[in-house]
C-alpha cells in the first residue's frame, strides 16, 4: 500500500512528516529508502531528493523538547502549532506557536507522567477541552475531547528546537489514506478491502473510521458472510485500533459496538458485554445517559423476540414492552407487537387501543407495512387498519359508526400534546420592542416522512412566538414524491441555498442541521430550532423592513421597502424579496400531515428579488387573484404532465394570506431584516371541518394495494424505513439521503433521516472544528 504525494515543496514535506506515523506498521517514512521503478533510477542519479524543511528527532523515548501538534477531524489534518515539553519544569507544557486552529486555545494545566501526558485547554468562550495520550514508538497518539461529546484524533511529532514555525505547512489536507479507503469502499468487496487496509495501518485515523463504517453497515454489506467467529476477529481488531488512541477512543469504540449490534440486532450477547465494558470506562454524564438509552433499546429488542413465544415468557415480554411504550408512546414496533399479542390472547379492548394509535397517527402504519414487506410476510395479510375495522365491528353490532371520529380525535389530541410537550422544554425569551424578526425558511414535501418532525417543531415554535414575532415560510418540493404545493419559486430558492435534502431549514439564511424526524423526534427538532431562533430574537434588525398588502375587488396589491437610513454601506449584494403565503392549506399528505402552514404560493418579483436603485430598496406590484390562481393551476398541471401523475386534490383556495418581506445579503446569504403582515381582505384561513386525519374507514382498501391521497401512481420506496425488522425508536434509523430524483418512477428519495436519542456510530466531531461541516450551506 502506498500513498500518492504532492511533491510541491511544502506539501511534500508535510506528507513526509505525517508518514512518520506509519513506521509503526513498517511503511516508508521520511529518510527511509523505498523501492523504486527502473524508470526512476536514472532520474535519482541526477536529481537530489528535496531536503525536508522539518527535521524530525529520531528514536525519541521521552516526552520532552519541541513537538508539532496535529489533530484530525472529519478526515482532515490540522496543524495546531508547536508545543515545548519539559517534565521537570512548571508548567510542563508550554505553547511555543499557536496557529489559531483551536480558537485561541490556552493551556490551563498539564501533566507528563512517563510516556503519558494530559493537557487541559481553555477554548473560545467557556468551552474546555482535554488532550490525553501516550508516546508510542517516537510519536504521541491521543485524543482531544470536549464536553459533552466531541472527540478528535491527536498526534504529536518530535521536532528540533531550531524549528520556530509551522506556518509554511499546508493545513486542512485530507488525512493520509483517505483516497485509498474511498476506493476500497467503492469496490466490489468493500468490507474485505477496507478491513484489510485498516489492519495494515492501524495507527491511521482513517483506519479507525473505516472500521466504524463497516460496523455501521454489517447487515447491509453483502460481500462478507458474518459469523460469530468472524465478528470476534473484527471486534478484536477494532478495539486494538481504538486502544492506540487511548481510553477515550476505546470508550467510543465500545459504545459504537454496543449500539450498532443493538440497532442491527446482531449478537446480543456481545452487545451486553460491550455495554458493560463501556460503563466501566468512566463515561461522562451525557455518555452515561446514552448508554442507558442503548441498554433499554437492547432490552426492548430481546423482549420483542420473546413476545412471539408462548406462555410465561411471552407474558413477561408483553409487560416489559408496555413499560417501554410508556417511554416511547409512538414507537410503531412496540404498538404492533402489543397489538398482535393482544389479538392472540383475545384482549380485544387492548388491541383496539394499540391499533387505533397505529392507524390514526402519522406514518406509523406505513412503517409497519413496510417492515412486514421487507420481512417477506405474504401480501394480502390483514394490516393494522383491517384488524381495527374487524375488531370495531365485532364490538359495535357489525357497524363502524364512530370509528373515524375517534381516530380524528386521537390524531388531534396527540399532535396537540406533542406541541405542548415541546414548548415545555425551554422557557421563551423576553421579547423587546423593535426586536429582529427571524426568518425561518423550511423546504419540505408532502411525501417526505422526516419532514413531519420539522413541521411539528415549527408549529410549536409559532405557538411559542406567535406571528409577527417571527416569520415562517414553507417551500414545498417534489421530494421524494410529486407535491401539488410545489412552485418554481420554491425550487429556485432551494437551489439558492444549494439545498441537498428535505427537510432543510434555514434561520436568517443559516442552515440548521438535524431538524428532520418522525413523530417522536418533534421535541428534539424544536429544541434545535429554539437555539437559533432565540439568539436571533434578542438582536436588533440590521435593516428595518416594512410591507403592506391587501385584496380589493379581486385585485392583490403589495408593497415593501427597506428603511434607507438602516442600509449598510455595501449596497450591491442586497436584495429585497417578497413572498405571498397561504397561512393554512388543508391537504391530507402521504407523510401524515393534514394541515400545512405558511405555504409559499409565489415569490413576488421572482426568487432573485429586487436590488437597490438610487439608494432605495423597495418593491411594489399588483395582480388579479384570478391571474395568481391561474398561474398556480398551470404549475400543478406541469407537475402532473412531467411526473405522469394525477392529483386527486388541488388545493387552490387562496384565502387567509400573508406577505413576508426580507432583505438579504447575497454575498453571504444573511437575512438582515424581515417582516410578516396579513393581506387585508384575503379572508380567513380555512381549517378542516370534517375528519381528515385518516382515510374514511368505509373506503379502506386491502393493506397491500391501498392508495394514498395525492400519491403518484408509481409509489416510491419509503423515504425513511427502519432496518429489518423495524427498529426501536430509541435507536438510529438508517440514513437514506440519496440524490434528488425528478423522474416519475422515483428512486429512494433524498430525505434527511430521522434522528434518535442514541449516539452516532462514528466518533462525534470536535465541538469547534476549524472547518465547518456545513460550509457548503452558508
Amino acid at each position: 500500500m502506498s500513498f500518492p504525494i504532492d511533491r510541491s515543496s511544502s506539501s511534500f514535506q508535510w506528507a513526509c512528516l505525517l508518514l512518520l506515523g506509519l513506521v509503526v506498521s513498517g511503511f516508508i517514512g521520511c529518510g527511509k529508502k523505498a523501492e523504486v521503478k527502473e524508470a526512476d533510477k536514472e532520474a535519482a542519479k541526477t536529481e537530489e531528493a528535496p531536503k525536508p524543511a522539518v527535521q524530525m528527532r529520531e528514536k525519541v523515548t521521552v516526552l520532552d523538547g519541541r513537538w508539532m501538534v496535529i489533530f484530525t477531524e472529519q478526515r482532515k489534518d490540522f496543524v495546531v502549532g508547536l508545543w515545548d515539553l519539559d517534565p521537570n519544569s512548571d508548567p510542563q507544557v508550554k505553547v511555543f506557536e499557536d496557529l489559531k486552529i483551536l480558537q485561541n486555545a490556552s493551556i490551563l494545566s498539564s501533566k507528563i507522567d512517563g510516556d503519558q501526558m494530559t493537557v487541559q485547554l481553555q477554548l473560545a468562550g467557556d468551552q474546555k477541552a482535554s488532550l490525553e495520550g501516550k508516546l508510542q514508538q517516537g510519536v504521541f497518539f491521543g485524543t482531544l475531547t470536549t464536553e459533552p461529546a466531541g472527540i478528535a484524533f491527536v498526534r504529536m511529532f518530535p521536532v528540533g528546537a531550531e524549528m520556530e514555525t509551522a506556518k509554511e505547512l499546508r493545513n486542512s489536507l485530507p488525512t493520509i489514506g483517505t483516497e485509498q479507503f474511498k476506493q476500497a469502499s467503492e469496490s466490489k468487496a468493500p468490507v474485505t478491502n477496507m478491513w484489510s487496509l485498516a489492519t495494515q495501518a492501524p495507527q491511521l485515523p482513517v483506519s479507525f473510521e473505516a472500521m466504524t463504517a463497516i460496523l455501521a453497515q454489517m447487515s447491509q454489506m453483502s460481500d462478507m458472510k458474518w459469523t460469530a467467529e468472524k465478528f470476534a476477529d473484527f471486534e478484536k481488531d477494532y478495539l486494538a485500533m481504538a486502544a492506540i488512541w487511548g481510553p477515550r477512543m476505546e470508550l467510543t469504540a465500545r459504545v459504537n459496538l454496543a449500539m450498532q449490534l443493538t440497532i442491527q440486532r446482531l449478537y446480543p450477547d456481545r452487545a451486553i458485554e460491550q455495554f458493560a465494558a463501556a460503563e466501566k470506562l468512566n463515561p461522562n454524564q451525557l455518555m452515561a445517559e446514552q448508554l442507558k438509552i442503548g441498554r433499554r433499546a437492547l432490552d426492548m429488542v430481546i423482549a420483542l423476540e420473546a413476545i412471539n413465544k408462548e406462555g410465561p415468557e411471552a407474558e413477561k415480554a408483553a409487560q416489559d414492552l408496555q413499560t417501554f411504550l410508556a417511554i416511547e408512546p409512538y414507537n410503531p414496533e412496540l404498538l404492533d407487537a402489543l397489538a398482535e399479542y393482544s389479538l392472540k390472547t383475545n384482549q380485544n379492548e387492548e388491541a383496539i387501543k394499540y391499533l387505533s394509535s397505529i392507524v390514526a397517527l402519522p406514518q406509523l402504519e406505513a412503517m409497519i407495512l413496510s417492515a412486514r414487506s421487507r420481512q417477506g410476510i405474504p401480501a394480502g395479510q390483514p394490516g393494522p387498519r383491517e384488524s381495527l375495522i374487524k375488531l370495531w365491528k365485532s364490538s359495535h353490532n357489525d357497524a363502524i359508526d364512530g370509528l373515524d371520529e375517534m381516530l380524528q380525535k386521537l390524531y388531534d389530541s396527540t399532535l396537540e400534546s406533542l406541541r405542548k410537550d415541546s414548548m415545555k422544554l425551554i422557557p421563551p425569551v423576553t421579547l423587546n420592542a423593535g426586536h429582529h424578526v427571524p426568518l425561518i425558511e423550511s423546504f419540505t414535501g408532502v411525501g417526505c416522512p422526516p419532514c413531519l418532525g420539522a413541521s411539528l417543531a415549527l408549529e410549536s415554535l409559532v405557538e411559542t412566538y406567535p406571528i409577527p414575532a417571527i416569520a415562517v415560510l414553507h417551500y414545498h418540493l417534489n421530494i421524494p414524491t410529486p407535491d401539488p404545493l410545489t412552485t418554481q419559486d420554491g425550487e429556485d430558492r432551494f437551489a439558492y441555498y444549494k439545498g441537498e435534502a428535505a427537510p432543510s431549514l434555514f434561520v436568517d439564511g443559516r442552515f440548521v442541521p438535524g431538524v428532520g424526524g418522525i413523530l417522536q423526534h418533534a421535541s428534539m427538532s424544536y429544541a434545535r430550532l429554539r437555539g437559533e431562533v432565540d439568539a436571533a430574537l434578542q438582536e436588533k434588525p440590521q435593516v428595518v423592513v416594512a410591507a403592506q398588502a391587501k385584496v380589493e375587488n379581486g385585485e392583490l396589491t403589495v408593497s415593501a421597502s427597506a428603511d434607507s437610513q438602516t442600509l449598510p454601506e455595501e449596497l450591491d449584494p442586497l436584495r429585497l424579496r417578497v413572498a405571498l403565503v397561504e397561512n393554512t392549506v388543508t391537504l391530507r399528505a402521504p407523510n401524515g400531515l393534514v394541515e400545512h402552514h405558511f405555504v409559499v404560493r409565489r415569490l413576488l418579483g421572482g426568487a432573485k428579488g429586487t436590488g437597490v436603485k438610487g439608494d432605495e430598496l423597495k418593491y411594489s406590484t399588483s395582480m388579479t387573484m384570478a391571474d395568481l390562481k391561474q398561474g398556480l393551476e398551470d404549475g400543478v398541471a406541469e407537475i402532473e404532465q412531467n411526473r405522469s401523475v394525477k392529483f386527486e386534490i388541488k388545493p387552490l383556495l387562496l384565502e387567509g394570506l400573508s406577505v413576508v418581506a426580507w432583505v438579504q445579503d447575497d454575498s453571504n446569504r444573511r437575512v438582515l431584516g424581515s417582516v410578516i403582515v396579513p393581506v387585508e381582505g384575503s379572508g380567513e384561513s380555512k381549517r378542516r371541518s370534517s375528519p381528515a386525519a385518516v382515510q374514511k374507514v368505509e373506503a379502506a382498501a386491502p393493506a397491500a394495494d391501498r392508495p394514498e391521497v395525492n400519491k403518484p401512481e408509481t409509489t416510491p420506496a419509503p423515504a425513511v424505513s427502519p432496518a429489518t425488522p423495524l427498529e426501536p425508536a430509541a435507536v438510529d434509523l438508517p440514513k437514506s439521503e440519496t440524490p434528488k430524483t425528478e423522474a416519475a418512477k422515483l428512486d429512494p428519495p433524498k430525505t434527511e433521516a430521522p434522528r434518535s436519542e442514541t449516539p452516532e456510530a462514528s466518533p462525534p466531531a470536535i465541538s469547534n472544528p476549524p472547518a465547518s461541516s456545513e460550509s457548503g450551506r452558508d
